[in-house]
C-alpha cells in the first residue's frame, strides 16, 4: 500500500511587494516565468515588444521594481528599451535574460543601465536568487 505523499510546501514569499515588468516575445517563456515570480509573491505584467513595455510603463508612470527583458525583439533591442528606462525611471533595475554572454555583450548589457545579466537557460533558484539581490531596503 502507498502512502499518499504531502504536497510540497509552497515557495517562500520573498517577492512580496515588488512589480516587475517581463519584456519577452516567447509566451511559453513568460507564462513559465509569471507563475515562478508569482509563486514567491510577485506582481508581474508582461509586454511582448518594446514597443508595448514603454507604453506599458508609461500607463503605469514608471511604477515597477525591476525590469526583466531579452536581449532582442523584433522591434529593437533590450539595450535601447534599458537606455530609455533608466533615461526615464531610473530608480528601476534592469535584468537581461539572453543567449548573449561574450565579455564585450556583457559589458554592454552593463553600460545600458542593465544590472544583473542572466544566461539564458534560467533555472527558477537562479532568476529568484538574482531578483532577491535587487530589492531595495525597506524605506
Amino acid at each position: 500500500m502507498t502512502v499518499p505523499s504531502s504536497p510540497p510546501p509552497p515557495p517562500p514569499q520573498t517577492l512580496v511587494g515588488e512589480r516587475y515588468l517581463l519584456a519577452h516575445e516567447h509566451v511559453h517563456l513568460v507564462h513559465a516565468m509569471k507563475r515562478i515570480l508569482a509563486a514567491h509573491g510577485a506582481d508581474v505584467v508582461t509586454a511582448d515588444s518594446v514597443d508595448a513595455a514603454l507604453r506599458t510603463l508609461e500607463a503605469e508612470q514608471g511604477r515597477f521594481s525591476v525590469l526583466l527583458s531579452r536581449a532582442i525583439f523584433c522591434d529593437g533591442t533590450g539595450t535601447d528599451l534599458m537606455r530609455q528606462v533608466r533615461a526615464r525611471w531610473p530608480a528601476i533595475h534592469g535584468v537581461v535574460i539572453t543567449g548573449f554572454g561574450l565579455p564585450d555583450e556583457v559589458k554592454s548589457f552593463h553600460a545600458a543601465g542593465f544590472a544583473v545579466h542572466l544566461l539564458s537557460p534560467v533555472t527558477s533558484d537562479k532568476l529568484i536568487a538574482s531578483l532577491e539581490g535587487l530589492r531595495r531596503p525597506p524605506d
